[in-house]
């Protein structure tokens, strides 16, 4: 009632937030189990507390405007903001519950295991030698650096509309790189894993423009060492984390010179100052602000804008075929936010609960995530059961970070990551049987 009438509305906001906090903070207080720090309920619970922090001083100082809601009051948004929260707290909740229900799959024997075949570190550094070059090709045919730079400003859709499977194909090098570090943690000791670092994972970025893209592998190589037992390095984390907040506003002012026309990429980095840290944070703070796409579904839908019933789902159909092949194929949920919310011609991310929420209402965000929950269970078992088997642990790193919202770009983006790791895990190794009384294995 207080939501509706708009009284009270910070003090609920604040309530939606401290439970979301609790139900976050639970599972990091339980016993990490056979996975340790790796566990999925702890690992989303890590994102779901970052993603608080992000929101609580707009609960606290009000939310001014917002892009695609011009004429709301700040009242009306920070009552949006409110069931934001509050139905992240339900989702997060729904997810513990499937994942709880979830039947535990280590119970079942799978067909064999994985061994190396050949060296994996040698198989990488050929991978991510073929992958580095074929990248400075294909930007060479867009342009130059600089074009293709220019280019990405009209979108990633837009830009790589004909190259995109390429660009995935050719970000193979940074999974071979993870599946030789899951392979072998005595990796790191070694000076050519990190020549191997360096040169694989920078591709992604170089190619769609994607800033989250350098950090995803570094997130992934935590989950695998922490899911091997080992010990989490808070200091390191925290200091990881500075870094890659200056990094996001170093790289951030890169792309708007290039695309103003005004300075050299180059002159741009040597000036990284303080700047680039506030620049960041001020993006990440409009992100979950007054760009935020959460807020006008929650508004529109469904009384301006009629809920998609599952059209946004259908974009999964089309994963596999070119844009080129079958013109007409569903756009992803992203690009439809963007045009139909804040009517602009690229997409914005609304997350897994925005989609499920304009498909469904709460019955689809309740479903999505204890389907999340089931899935994440379900990976968590696999891991076990192989004995940690370095495919499995790699594709397990992906799961939860690529696929930690229950939305249909997040499985996109998770096939993409783990269709190359299978190919790569084919190359390096094969499939014996398990021993009949061992234990089961995958």
């Amino acid at each position: 009632a207080a939501l509706s009438d708009g009284s009270g509305t910070t003090s609920i906001g604040l309530a939606g937030w401290s439970l979301l906090v609790i139900l976050a903070l639970v599972p990091a207080v339980l016993s990490p189990g056979q996975i340790g720090w790796a566990h999925p309920a702890v690992v989303t619970g890590m994102f779901t507390v970052l993603d608080c922090l992000r929101l609580l001083p707009l609960l606290f100082l009000g939310l001014p405007f917002h892009v695609a809601l011009p004429g709301e009051v700040p009242e009306e948004l920070t009552r949006l903001l409110s069931l934001q929260l509050i139905l992240s707290a339900l989702a997060l909740a729904a997810y513990l519950l499937g994942m709880a229900l979830a039947p535990p799959l280590a119970r079942y024997r799978l067909p064999g295991r994985w061994v190396a075949k050949t060296s994996i570190a040698s198989l990488a550094l050929r991978v991510i030698f073929l992958s580095a070059a074929g990248s400075i090709l294909m930007i060479f045919l867009r342009g130059g650096w600089r074009a293709h730079l220019v280019s990405l400003g009209f979108g990633r859709a837009t830009s790589l509309a004909g190259d995109f499977y390429a660009v995935a194909a050719l970000s193979v090098g940074t999974v071979a790189w993870l599946l030789w570090f899951a392979s072998d943690p005595a990796a790191t000791r070694r000076p050519s894993f990190w020549v191997g670092a360096v040169a694989s994972i920078p591709i992604p970025y170089l190619l769609s423009g994607s800033r989250s893209s350098l950090v995803a592998p570094l997130i992934v190589a935590g989950i695998i060492h922490a899911a091997r037992g080992g010990r989490v390095m808070v200091r390191l984390v925290m200091a990881a984390g500075v870094v890659v907040v200056f990094m996001l506003g170093a790289l951030a002012a890169v792309r708007e010179s290039v695309w103003r026309g005004t300075d050299s990429d180059a002159s741009v980095l040597a000036n990284v100052d303080g700047t680039s840290a506030i620049r960041a944070l001020q993006e990440i703070t409009s992100r979950s602000g007054e760009s935020s796409a959460i807020l006008p579904i929650l508004a529109r839908v469904p009384g301006d804008v009629p809920p998609l019933y599952g059209q946004s789902y259908l974009a999964l159909m089309g994963i596999a075929v070119p844009r080129s092949f079958w013109p007409g194929k569903p756009r992803s949920v992203d690009g439809r936010v963007g045009e139909t919310f804040f009517g602009v011609g690229f997409g914005i991310p609304p997350g897994g609960l925005g989609e499920s929420f304009w498909n469904w209402g709460l019955a689809g965000v309740i479903v999505a995530f204890m389907a999340l929950g089931v899935i994440h269970r379900w990976a968590a078992n696999l891991v076990i059961a192989s004995g940690h088997s370095p495919p499995v642990l790699t594709a397990y790193g992906f799961t939860l970070w690529l696929l930690r919202t229950p939305g249909s770009p997040s499985v996109v983006n998770w096939a993409i990551a783990v269709v190359p790791l299978i190919a790569v895990a084919l190359l390096a190794g094969r499939r014996i049987p398990s021993p009949g009384g061992g234990p089961p294995d995958a």
